[in-house]
Protein backbone atom coordinates (compact mmCIF):
# COMPACT_ATOMS: atom_id res chain seq x y z
CA UNK A 1 0.00 0.00 0.00
CA UNK A 2 2.80 2.44 0.86
CA UNK A 3 4.53 1.69 -2.42
CA UNK A 4 1.38 2.67 -4.32
CA UNK A 5 0.68 5.81 -2.29
CA UNK A 6 3.50 6.88 0.03
CA UNK A 7 1.31 9.71 1.40
CA UNK A 8 -1.26 7.33 2.90
CA UNK A 9 -1.36 8.27 6.58
CA UNK A 10 -3.60 5.34 7.52
CA UNK A 11 -1.21 2.84 5.94
CA UNK A 12 1.68 4.22 8.00
CA UNK A 13 -0.40 4.16 11.17
CA UNK A 14 -1.53 0.57 10.60
CA UNK A 15 1.96 -0.64 9.76
CA UNK A 16 3.38 1.27 12.74
CA UNK A 17 0.86 -0.32 15.08
CA UNK A 18 1.67 -3.76 13.68
CA UNK A 19 5.39 -3.20 14.27
CA UNK A 20 4.66 -1.96 17.79
CA UNK A 21 2.58 -5.03 18.61
CA UNK A 22 5.50 -7.15 17.40
CA UNK A 23 7.79 -5.11 19.68
CA UNK A 24 9.76 -3.89 16.64
CA UNK A 25 10.13 -0.44 18.18
CA UNK A 26 13.18 0.64 16.18
CA UNK A 27 11.47 -0.26 12.92
CA UNK A 28 8.31 1.56 14.02
CA UNK A 29 10.31 4.72 14.80
CA UNK A 30 12.01 4.47 11.39
CA UNK A 31 8.63 4.08 9.71
CA UNK A 32 7.13 7.10 11.45
CA UNK A 33 10.27 9.13 10.70
CA UNK A 34 9.87 8.26 7.01
CA UNK A 35 6.22 9.27 7.14
CA UNK A 36 7.07 12.56 8.87
CA UNK A 37 9.60 13.35 6.14
CA UNK A 38 6.79 12.96 3.59
CA UNK A 39 4.09 14.66 5.67
CA UNK A 40 5.86 17.04 8.10
CA UNK A 41 2.65 18.85 9.05
CA UNK A 42 0.92 15.68 10.30
CA UNK A 43 0.58 15.92 14.09
CA UNK A 44 -0.69 12.35 14.47
CA UNK A 45 2.55 10.94 13.06
CA UNK A 46 4.61 12.91 15.59
CA UNK A 47 2.31 11.74 18.37
CA UNK A 48 2.64 8.10 17.37
CA UNK A 49 6.43 8.32 17.00
CA UNK A 50 6.51 9.93 20.44
CA UNK A 51 4.51 7.06 21.87
CA UNK A 52 6.93 4.50 20.45
CA UNK A 53 9.94 6.48 21.64
CA UNK A 54 8.47 6.45 25.14
CA UNK A 55 8.00 2.68 24.93
CA UNK A 56 11.68 2.43 23.96
CA UNK A 57 12.66 4.51 26.99
CA UNK A 58 13.54 7.63 24.95
CA UNK A 59 11.67 10.11 27.13
CA UNK A 60 13.40 13.19 25.68
CA UNK A 61 12.64 12.15 22.10
CA UNK A 62 9.09 11.39 23.10
CA UNK A 63 8.60 14.79 24.71
CA UNK A 64 10.05 16.51 21.61
CA UNK A 65 7.59 14.66 19.38
CA UNK A 66 4.63 15.45 21.63
CA UNK A 67 5.60 19.13 21.68
CA UNK A 68 5.74 19.14 17.89
CA UNK A 69 2.33 17.43 17.72
CA UNK A 70 0.90 20.17 19.96
CA UNK A 71 2.58 22.88 17.89
CA UNK A 72 0.98 21.48 14.74
CA UNK A 73 -2.40 20.85 16.34
CA UNK A 74 -2.79 23.20 19.34
CA UNK A 75 -6.56 22.71 19.57
CA UNK A 76 -5.89 19.09 20.60
CA UNK A 77 -3.30 19.91 23.28
CA UNK A 78 -5.35 18.40 26.12
CA UNK A 79 -5.93 15.20 24.17
CA UNK A 80 -2.26 14.92 23.19
CA UNK A 81 -0.97 15.57 26.72
CA UNK A 82 -3.59 13.20 28.14
CA UNK A 83 -2.51 10.52 25.68
CA UNK A 84 1.14 11.14 26.63
CA UNK A 85 0.30 10.67 30.32
CA UNK A 86 -1.51 7.42 29.48
CA UNK A 87 1.39 6.24 27.30
CA UNK A 88 3.84 7.08 30.10
CA UNK A 89 1.80 5.16 32.66
CA UNK A 90 1.40 2.16 30.34
CA UNK A 91 5.08 2.06 29.41
CA UNK A 92 6.06 0.98 32.90
CA UNK A 93 8.47 -1.98 33.00
CA UNK A 94 6.75 -5.23 32.20
CA UNK A 95 4.09 -3.74 29.93
CA UNK A 96 6.10 -4.30 26.77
Amino acid sequence: MLEVNPFNEKAYLLKGEMLTEQKEFDKAVELYTEAIELMPQNAVLYQERGRIRLLKGDKDGSVDDMKKAIELNPENEKQITGNYDNFKQNSAPGIY
